[in-house]
Formats: C-alpha cells, sequence, structure tokens
C-alpha cells in the first residue's frame, strides 16, 4: 500500500475523522507545545503540515503565535476554508510553500510513510526551514509496518519506529535532536524537535 492510499482514505472519510476526533486539546499535548514554542517570538513563521481538524492550529494560535494550514487532503483543505481559516495543498513528499519557516509542526503525519517517503520527506522540510529552523513531529512507537481499517473503516498505511531508530535517521538527514521521548499519558506516542544544521 502506498501514501496516495492511504491519502484517499483521508478524502472519502472527512466526516468520521471529525466525528472521532477530540476538538479540543489534552492537557499533555497542550502542555507541550506550550513548552516548545517557548524558544520561538510570536512573530515567527510557523507552517503546520497535515493540519486535519486545525485542532493543534486553534491551540498555537490561542497562544498568541499565527499558523499556516496546510493538508495534503484536498477534503480538509477545503473543511478549514470551511471554518473562515485559511488553508493551502501541502503534501510533505513535495513540499512547495512561497516561504521559509521557523518552525515546521507534524502531527500524527510521518506515521504514514514508508522509510524512503520519510527520507524524502526529510530533505523537503529541511528545505522549507530556514537557518536554524526546527521540525517537531510525532509518531507511533513500534516496530515494522501495517494497514489498518481502525477508526476510518478503509484502510491506512501504518509504518513505526523506536525512540532511537528515529533519532539515528534525523541526525542523518541533515538536523540535530533537539529533544525527543514519549508522552506520558499517550504512551505510545513520540515526539522529536529537531534543529536544521548546516552540511
Amino acid at each position: 500500500m502506498n501514501n496516495k492510499e492511504t491519502l484517499q482514505t483521508y478524502e472519502n472519510g472527512l466526516d468520521a475523522y471529525v466525528e472521532l476526533t477530540p476538538s479540543e486539546m489534552g492537557n499533555e499535548f497542550g502542555l507541550f507545545w506550550e513548552n516548545q514554542l517557548k524558544r520561538f517570538d510570536s512573530d515567527s513563521n510557523i507552517l503546520e503540515i497535515g493540519t486535519a481538524t486545525g485542532r493543534t492550529a486553534d491551540y498555537i494560535e490561542s497562544l498568541g503565535y499565527s499558523v499556516d494550514r496546510s493538508d495534503a487532503a484536498h477534503a480538509f483543505v477545503d473543511y478549514q476554508k470551511s471554518l473562515g481559516k485559511d488553508a493551502q495543498l501541502v503534501d510533505i513528499l513535495d513540499i512547495q510553500v512561497e516561504k521559509q519557516y521557523d518552525l515546521v509542526i507534524a502531527e500524527a503525519v510521518v506515521l504514514h510513510l514508508t522509510d524512503d517517503n520519510f527520507l524524502q520527506a526529510l530533505s523537503g522540510v529541511r528545505e522549507t526551514l530556514m537557518k536554524d529552523g526546527v521540525f517537531i513531529f510525532t509518531f507511533k512507537s513500534g516496530e515494522g509496518e501495517e494497514v489498518s481499517t481502525h477508526k476510518m473503516n478503509a484502510p491506512r498505511y501504518f509504518n513505526y519506529w523506536s525512540e532511537n531508530e528515529m533519532n539515528d535517521i534525523v541526525k542523518r538527514s541533515g538536523f540535530k535532536v533537539l529533544e525527543s521521548g514519549f508522552f506520558e499519558k499517550a504512551h505510545k506516542w513520540l515526539y522529536v524537535t529537531a534543529q536544521k544544521t548546516q552540511i
């Protein structure tokens, strides 16, 4: 199964995804973003890849920042626009944007990428970042890969890494890992905060 098939599941499953996804940011994730954003001024350029329902962008904006919203699924871009939000169509495998960013974020996006696709994504994100820019992303810990119909009742591809595996990949791709680790309550979820380095 490839990334396009997973993306098609999201295109067709907007209503189900919105219905099954909590609209409010949980306390643990909220505190996480508050701590991460202390590195940035309020006028920093921030791009979210995979905005989906907009929960994370909404929360970050509630803290006084601006977020450029994007998604690879037309359905989610249209959904954001229906809410009065600006959003653009951006695929993490082929990032086409008009400016560079201080921060790029991607929650629950890279877990849908094969190993080769993830390397491609890292290269694209790196080019999108300004000097010393930061990429923050979340993924699920584990081993191997699978296709699952859980939650969406349609197939989605999942790829799993350990924290050490992920950090090694990120370091080899022109980044310095500033932080990484598990969320305490959402214990299967990991995050990486990585800074662009000069190659």
